[in-house]
Order: C-alpha cells, then sequence, then structure tokens
C-alpha cells in the first residue's frame, strides 16, 4: 500500500490527540461536554452517585471524582503520544482505527445497567469535526511530498 493512502500518522498525530483530550476534559468536567469550536458546555453532567454509594466512596476514596476510584479507567484513555495507557485499546491501520477501554467496569459505565446509570466517557466521532481535520492534514501531507 502507498504511504499516500496510509492514515495511520493521522490516527496517532491528529485525531488521538485531540479525541482524547476530549475524553479527559469529560473526566474533569463531570460529564459536562464541550462544543469543539467554542469551548462552551453542551451537555449536562453525568448522573449522580446514589446517596449510599457517594457516602462509601467518600470513605474509602476521599476526594475521588465520578468514575475515578484508583483511576485505571482513566488512564486507559490516557494518549501517550503513541498509545493509550493500560487496559486502552488503540488499533490504528492504514484505511481504519480501532479504540476503546478494556477496564475493568468501562462497558457498565459507558452504556449503563439497570443499577448503574450510564456515564458515557467516549463521545462519537463527530465527523464535522474530524473530516476538515482529516482533510487539512492530507493537503499538508501530500502537499509536503510534491
Amino acid at each position: 500500500m502507498s504511504s499516500s493512502t496510509d492514515l495511520r500518522p493521522f490516527w496517532e498525530e491528529v485525531f488521538a490527540p485531540h479525541y482524547f483530550a476530549r475524553v479527559q476534559d469529560l473526566f474533569d468536567t463531570g460529564g459536562r461536554g464541550r462544543d469543539a469550536s467554542t469551548g462552551r458546555f453542551t451537555g449536562g453532567a453525568w448522573a449522580p452517585l446514589s446517596e449510599r454509594y457517594a457516602k462509601y466512596k467518600r470513605k474509602h476514596w476521599p476526594g475521588k471524582p465520578i468514575l475515578v476510584r484508583e483511576g485505571t479507567l482513566r488512564e486507559s484513555v490516557t494518549w501517550h503520544g503513541k498509545n493509550l495507557g493500560q487496559y486502552g485499546i488503540f488499533d490504528s491501520r492504514p484505511d481504519a482505527l480501532t479504540f476503546g477501554s478494556e477496564a475493568p467496569g468501562a462497558a457498565r459505565h459507558q452504556k449503563g445497567t439497570p443499577k448503574v446509570p450510564a456515564r458515557p466517557f467516549m463521545h462519537p466521532v463527530d465527523r464535522q469535526v474530524y473530516q476538515p481535520m482529516m482533510l487539512r492534514w492530507m493537503l499538508r501531507e501530500w502537499g509536503a511530498r510534491t
């Protein structure tokens, strides 16, 4: 496959730092999403903890925000330049990307259960954000080769 059709550099150098910074922002803001261009909050926060669990968490993990106890889940979706933290999934291929987290509890928090409300930390990829980024990257990369 020719290098002009290999999107792995885009996934690793442009997409991942931007996307996973936004994921970390969700952890920092308790799930409040922001508009990518303005930085203004666009959505509500994650569901609060039940009173019972909040009391338990304050006792055993004081000061830790929602979705953080030891930090395993958050670390799994932290971008480290070429990969994610332990339990993170980042499989970049020339024409596709698979990413996520296999941290304990990740699916339960992302999707919710009958007893745990969904607190999605991995937001859907917004084509209106990433397509222009990809186009700019392609023009820059291909222009540098001519």
